[in-house]
């Protein structure tokens, strides 16, 4: 229907709806969102029922809901990659400071800065402020880099978690022509908050958020029975299992 909150079910199974304490199952997927997010039958108000992820256990059934004030974590940065060129030609002891953002746990960007230092040969030792770490680059007769192309540094931001941060320098040359050391990838987000979503063809509840990630927010349940032609009829649409439907098996679609 092009609805995104409208779902179709191919092969067996039921949607499962809650009345109270009632579980109840049907086919007809033409659902809405209520005032607070939650995935409902329109006109009834029964609740779409979804596999908790939270709890990480199959066939425990929550509420699905999705909600505005629904958020992503901040992501810290765990990796900072750099790329372009160190000029071979420049002079020993020449220094070129290149500036970085990286997030923390809380989701603050912080600005640090890594120092290059040309040294007698084609090499560059770097330094970070802020981390105890140090390294250098050591580049052969074709400008490429030798040896180990990444490492890691530690940074410890006030009341954010301590992190790791892998630098990876295999993209930098070290050849004639001009030094332009760059950042070609950082990760790493805010916090954010839900921008849009869509239920793929399994049933899975996934997310967008204003800081860019995605992550499934839900799970529509299936039901299925033994005997699906043994269930109850409640309703226009509506079943209820029996002794002859068997007992039902909840998963996913």
């Amino acid at each position: 229907t092009g609805k995104s909150t409208d779902l179709a079910i191919e092969g067996s199974g039921f949607f499962v709806i809650r009345d109270g304490n009632t579980l109840m199952y049907t086919r007809a997927g033409n659902f809405d969102l209520d005032e607070e997010g939650y995935l409902v039958v329109p006109g009834s108000g029964l609740r779409v029922q979804g596999l908790d992820l939270a709890a990480g256990v199959d066939g425990k059934l929550t509420d699905i809901r999705i909600s505005e004030g629904t958020t992503h974590d901040p992501d810290p940065t765990t990796k900072v990659e750099f790329a372009n060129n160190f000029d071979v030609e420049v002079a020993a002891g020449t220094e070129i400071t290149t500036p970085f953002e990286i997030y923390d746990s809380l989701g603050r960007l912080h600005t640090i800065e890594i120092t290059f230092t040309k040294g007698v040969d084609n090499s560059w030792a770097w330094t970070v402020d802020g981390a105890t770490e140090s390294g250098t680059l050591t580049f052969n007769d074709k400008g490429q880099i030798e040896g180990t192309t990444s490492t890691n540094i530690t940074c410890n931001f006030p009341g954010a978690a301590v992190q790791t941060i892998a630098l990876n320098f295999g993209a930098v040359t070290g050849a004639a022509g001009e030094t332009s050391l760059s950042v070609a990838y950082r990760n790493g987000a805010p916090q954010g908050s839900l921008k849009s979503y869509s239920i793929d063809g399994t049933g899975k509840v996934i997310g967008e958020f204003s800081n860019g990630m995605i992550r499934d927010i839900g799970q529509v349940a299936m039901a299925r029975f033994a005997n699906p032609a043994g269930l109850m009829k409640t309703g226009n649409t509506a079943f209820v299992e029996s002794n002859n439907s068997g007992l039902k098996q909840i998963g996913q679609a």
